[in-house]
């Protein structure tokens, strides 16, 4: 991870950041009493992808070097041909890397495959994108707010600055919440028929970057997350068979089928020994 983010994030010098970021999240971790941060973000761009650096080889790093805290990647937002993703395969194969770890208890927490999850699990719904605006903002060093942390420091996308007077920072505050809250994905005429649009979270700062506008979709975020939604159901289907193949303690028998089925398997031997009684 170390040399990437010092080629990716330089200090203004030009010198390496991840000495002392490594040291600020280790003084940070044993102040909180290893409760803060909650969770580190990430980008992932065509760098890691040509070095062949998969997801679930950063989110072992991580956990590593700092213990079991929750990540936040995704493809990196830029339009520098250096930097931006030719394809999401990385993202898309991470679903399999993440469930066979899953499968040997190492349960890593990865907030791109969690909200697929999370959404599937619960039958949460959402009309929007993503959360920019009305469920995240962001506060610049000098105090302007932005929907996101994309938006920091893209002065069009500034909506007011902590030092305002209280009633004319709530205000802009509503607005700002009111207008992202009404970016709705289903007036694109890509999402109203597509097959996860109940599912899918997308990224306004992605839409901006290809599109050009907040409420299109990228393309190619919308490929990810549908091929994604394809890989978890079938590892999903994959782990429900391995809900039925354990037995139940209420199951008197060594069959490994759910207790319901051993339940009408006995029912029907019953019947049958009845029948060549009669016989």
């Amino acid at each position: 991870i170390n040399d990437l983010h010092d080629k990716l994030r330089p200090l203004k010098n030009g010198n390496p950041s991840w000495k002392i970021i490594k040291n600020n999240i280790n003084i940070l971790l044993k102040n909180t009493n290893q409760k803060q941060p909650s969770q580190f973000e990430l980008t992932y761009t065509e760098l890691h992808r040509k070095l062949e650096y998969k997801i679930i080889d950063i989110l072992r790093e991580l956990r590593s070097e700092f213990g079991n805290i929750s990540v936040h990647l995704t493809p990196v937002c830029s339009n520098d041909v250096e930097f931006s993703l030719k394809n999401m395969n990385p993202f898309i194969n991470s679903v399999h890397d993440i469930f066979n770890e899953n499968r040997d208890g190492e349960n890593f927490s990865y907030s791109t495959l969690s909200a697929l999850l999370l959404s599937l699990k619960h039958k949460n719904m959402s009309d929007n994108f993503c959360g920019a605006g009305y469920n995240t903002i962001s506060v610049s060093t000098i105090g302007d707010v932005y929907p996101c942390f994309y938006f920091t420091d893209k002065k069009d996308f500034s909506v007011s600055n902590v030092m305002n007077e209280f009633e004319v920072f709530k205000t802009n505050i509503i607005n700002m919440r009111n207008k992202y809250l009404n970016l709705n994905k289903y007036k694109n005429e890509e999402c109203i028929d597509c097959f996860a649009n109940t599912t899918c979270h997308g990224c306004i700062g992605a839409n901006l970057d290809e599109t050009g506008y907040i409420n299109k979709c990228s393309l190619q975020r919308c490929f990810m997350t549908k091929k994604m939604l394809e890989e978890t159901l079938r590892e999903l289907s994959l782990n429900t068979c391995l809900l039925y193949t354990s037995p139940s303690p209420r199951d008197s028998c060594a069959s490994r089928m759910p207790s319901s089925a051993c339940k009408k398997k006995k029912k029907k031997t019953k019947k049958t020994k009845k029948k060549k009684k009669k016989k």
